[in-house]
């Protein structure tokens, strides 16, 4: 991640990098259900249900399931 992690995240700073996670999940091969995980955790970083360090670490995760599967 090129934010580091004990500066304050923006919102911005995180979709820039959920962004790139998605792109890493997509040049996988086949897409379940990362699309809707991915969107989701968008809609709620962006509703303020959670914070953008939040968001990006339920990104990370969805990258590394996808990860540990293939």
């Amino acid at each position: 991640m090129n934010i580091e992690r004990t500066r304050k995240m923006t919102i911005n700073d995180a979709l820039a990098q959920i962004h790139i996670l998605e792109q890493q999940a997509a040049v996988m091969g086949a897409q379940d259900r990362e699309p809707s995980a991915f969107a989701d955790i968008k809609k709620r970083l962006l509703s303020g249900e959670i914070s953008p360090m939040q968001a990006l670490e339920q990104a990370e995760g969805v990258l590394k399931a996808k990860q540990d599967y293939h």
